[in-house]
């Protein structure tokens, strides 16, 4: 979809080099609209509400400072703009928790503390109006909207 969306500006932002390089050799250089930067989502390099819409897959349980992470996510929204993703919660199925405890904290792929469905859910609401939120396994799928 994102090829379809010619009048978009669209800023990819991952602290992971190597994820940056898979995203750039997925897009090519036919998506001259796609931006791709290397950065901490803790210290954007993006003014006050410059975006309407911030999408995080998979990201949120790989942040080191979660809360800091939701208030710059927060600070670059405009007002009403949109927050959509999805990230692992424990507590929800053991099997996924010992997997994430064992091998992706380890990893570093995942960076700890990690919050429970009710802990993450309760965050997102001190910044943002929930407006969908899904549990599908142990990860929970959102969408709120700047306050």
């Amino acid at each position: 979809t994102y090829k379809k969306l010619k009048n978009a500006k669209i800023y990819c932002v991952d602290y992971s080099k190597a994820m940056l390089g898979r995203y750039k050799n997925r897009v090519g250089s036919h998506c001259p609209w796609i931006h791709f930067s290397w950065g901490d989502v803790g210290q954007l390099k993006y003014s006050d509400d410059s975006f309407d819409m911030v999408l995080s897959m998979n990201g949120y349980h790989c942040f080191p400072e979660k809360k800091q992470a939701l208030e710059e996510i927060f600070r670059v929204l405009k007002p009403g703009g949109k927050f959509i993703g999805c990230t692992y919660v424990k507590g929800v199925y053991k099997r996924t928790d010992f997997c994430v405890r064992n091998i992706y904290n380890r990893m570093g792929i995942f960076i700890p503390p990690h919050e429970d469905e009710n802990q993450f859910k309760a965050r997102l609401s001190k910044y943002f109006h929930v407006n969908k939120y899904v549990l599908k396994n142990s990860f929970a799928c959102f969408e709120c909207m700047k306050k």
